[in-house]
């Protein structure tokens, strides 16, 4: 119906930021932007992120997913991070114990999620869904290590490791992001 029609249209215009694609820019300018400025990915490099940009969003690939599609699901074994340049996404837990899901937050443009999958083959923690049509950049865990030199556990600097061990034993699902997320 037409009607349906407007209300998806009215929904998806409402995900837009003016600090997406919708900013103009070119992608590589925005990527380094949020890599200068992430304290995610500062932490995940453990180092002076500038020198390694370049390479790293040269490597970075584009990936669209439309309203509703699960980018991935709590209990699959992660393989890389992502980035959204544009759009928002929803991050869940289920609770077997209550019977249930909860809503954790929402990423919006700037937004850094699934870090963890570079340092650490243990399963997702949550699934992240998109509310709305948004485009991501992600990285793989092979190709972040080969373009990351190894100082530590699993590729990254020993800064970065002490950084994110110490935020999943205070039960931090994901370390800081440049964007807040949209409670």
């Amino acid at each position: 119906t037409s009607g349906g029609a407007s209300t998806a249209l009215a929904a998806d215009s409402h995900c837009r930021s003016p600090r997406g694609r919708a900013a103009g820019g070119s992608s590589a300018e925005r990527l380094r932007t949020i890599f200068c400025t992430s304290d995610a990915l500062r932490t995940l490099l453990g180092r002076d992120v500038e020198p390694l940009v370049s390479d790293i969003i040269r490597a970075m690939r584009p990936k669209r997913v439309s309203s509703g599609e699960v980018v991935f699901r709590q209990g699959e074994i992660g393989d890389r991070v992502y980035i959204v340049d544009d759009g928002r996404l929803q991050c869940t837990l289920g609770r077997l114990d209550a019977g249930g899901v909860e809503k954790v937050c929402e990423y919006g443009p700037g937004s850094v999620f699934g870090e963890r999958a570079l340092v650490s083959r243990e399963p997702r923690a949550a699934t992240v869904t998109a509310v709305c049509d948004s485009w991501l950049w992600s990285l793989s865990r092979d190709v972040y290590a080969s373009l990351v030199p190894c100082e530590g556990p699993e590729g990254i600097g020993e800064l970065g490791s002490c950084a994110l061990l110490a935020g999943l034993l205070l039960g931090q699902s994901s370390i800081a992001t440049t964007a807040p997320r949209i409670a």
